[in-house]
């Protein structure tokens, strides 16, 4: 079987790029038998709620596996609510939409820095 992430299902790098080698996506693959979560290591995931071309299932399972590994507060997803596989920042950042999602990142960035 080539490339089952952590849900079951084959990973979306090897329907795009078929190219690449086993050890290639094993690499770039966030989760996987042989690249299991490292809880020591702080990770920030940021996953838009409304996503239509990676399942948000996908961010929340690599969530879910870093917490069993013991990563407490090292580990941190945010899901912008609404929001698609990539969205746009406005400026001035005061009061935009998103002036949440930079706190909520400005907090995390000072956790992980400061350990």
């Amino acid at each position: 079987m080539r490339n089952v992430w952590a849900t079951g299902t084959t990973s979306p790098a090897s329907a795009t790029n078929p190219a690449l080698t086993d050890a290639e996506l094993e690499r770039i693959i966030p989760l996987s038998a042989s690249n299991p979560p490292q809880a020591g290591l702080p990770t920030l995931l940021i996953h838009g709620s409304g996503d239509t071309l990676v399942p948000v299932s996908e961010s929340e399972t690599v969530y879910r596996a870093l917490q069993a590994a013991g990563a407490g507060s090292t580990a941190r997803l945010i899901m912008p609510p609404d929001e698609e596989h990539a969205f746009e920042l406005e400026q001035p950042l005061a009061g935009s939409k998103h002036s949440s999602l930079f706190e909520e990142v400005g907090a995390w960035l000072k956790m992980a820095l400061s350990s």
